[in-house]
């Protein structure tokens, strides 16, 4: 009788006691499931972030749960794959950011000495054989007709963000500069800039850099375009000089 009741008492220990392990777990975690699903999803941004605290999570229901949940190794691969993953994508934008950011670093160059109003320091961004045909006096009129139309230089976006923003602002000038179908061409920059008048596009073709260094010494063509219209140009493009139009006008 008494090794009935201790056996009857071992049984109800096992199956119903809160300190005996049950065999073999009853499910799998929920929370590492959707670990690895977020982070094999890795191609939409900050899942692959979601899928690895996912992971952890799993890992600790899995932990507290005595053994009645599984899924440790579902849970350990969302936490590599979603780390993985994250890093991925913080490389990415930081290197798109940084390629983003050249052409404006590009345009910014020789827009400071205009700001500026400084004639000697903006030739030093000219080729030397295209500088050689413009005069300072037609530097100066360049100067004075971006300062009328647009007034102070802000400068370009300096952010992924605030790039895309930008190009919103310039939309309209883009479809004006560069018709459909027309491909641009590889050695001209069509940037947005903000001026205290608003945004413009700064139109800028370069030549070969006669360094192989710096960015100074290779601007051949540089204009501004605006919202309205208006275009003013250091040296007309279509080749009929040196041109810098009233405001309020196109050449």
């Amino acid at each position: 009788m008494v090794a009935s009741m201790s056996q009857f008492t071992a049984g109800e220990m096992s199956d119903y006691g809160s300190q005996a392990p049950v065999t073999g777990p009853e499910r799998t975690s929920v929370m590492a499931i959707l670990s690895l699903v977020c982070s094999l999803i890795c191609c939409i941004p900050g899942l692959g972030a979601i899928g690895a605290l996912f992971g952890v999570g799993g890992l600790i229901g899995i932990k507290s749960s005595n053994g009645r949940v599984g899924g440790t190794g579902l849970a350990i691969t969302g936490i590599i794959l979603g780390m993985l993953a994250t890093l991925l994508w913080i490389v990415g934008v930081i290197a798109m950011s940084q390629a983003m950011a050249l052409p404006g670093q590009m345009v910014k160059g020789p827009l400071e000495p205009i700001a500026a109003r400084d004639v000697a320091e903006f030739r030093a961004y000219l080729d030397p054989q295209f500088g050689a045909t413009v005069s300072d006096a037609e530097i100066v009129s360049f100067m004075d007709a971006v300062d009328d139309k647009m007034g102070a230089l802000v400068g370009p976006p300096e952010s992924l963000m605030a790039l895309m923003g930008a190009f919103m602002e310039v939309g309209e000038i883009y479809q004006q500069i560069q018709p459909p179908g027309q491909p641009q061409p590889q050695n001209v920059i069509p940037w947005p800039v903000e001026f205290d008048g608003g945004w413009a596009v700064v139109s800028i073709e370069f030549g070969p850099d006669p360094t192989g260094v710096t960015l100074k010494g290779v601007v051949i063509s540089i204009g501004v375009i605006t919202k309205d219209g208006t275009e003013i140009w250091l040296v007309d493009p279509a080749g009929g000089g040196a041109v810098a139009p009233a405001p309020g006008t196109t050449p």
